[in-house]
């Protein structure tokens, strides 16, 4: 039994044959025994429907949880510093003074009295 590992589909991504030597192996007429061992994997490995796609697929599961784990973990932090601005007292002490503080700096100015809540 081969046990399928991210570290085994990324190492067969990077050997991934290219399309001149999926083509060459394709044309091959002599005596399969004869081919080398990366070749004989090359003509094995192309027998395989897809099989490019079918290695990336296993690389987005391997990758998917923990991506999906750490995206989780960036909106429940984003979500709680949302609610902890929202609730924050000392934060809504603050915006007064500085609409206090605009207010009386705008009071009798050229823009006529203009006055923030």
């Amino acid at each position: 039994a081969v046990v399928s590992t991210q570290s085994t589909g990324n190492g067969l991504l990077k050997i991934m044959p290219e399309s001149t030597d999926v083509e060459a192996i394709q044309n091959y007429q002599g005596d399969p025994a004869l081919l080398g061992e990366a070749e004989k994997f090359y003509a094995t490995l192309i027998q395989v429907p897809e099989y490019t796609l079918r290695l990336n697929c296993m690389k987005f599961g391997y990758e998917f949880r923990p991506m999906s784990e750490d995206l989780g973990r960036r909106i429940k932090d984003t979500l709680d510093a949302g609610h902890a601005i929202l609730n924050s007292s000392e934060l809504k002490e603050l915006m007064h003074i500085l609409l206090v503080f605009g207010n009386f700096i705008n009071t009798g100015g050229f823009a006529g009295n203009a006055v923030g809540f």
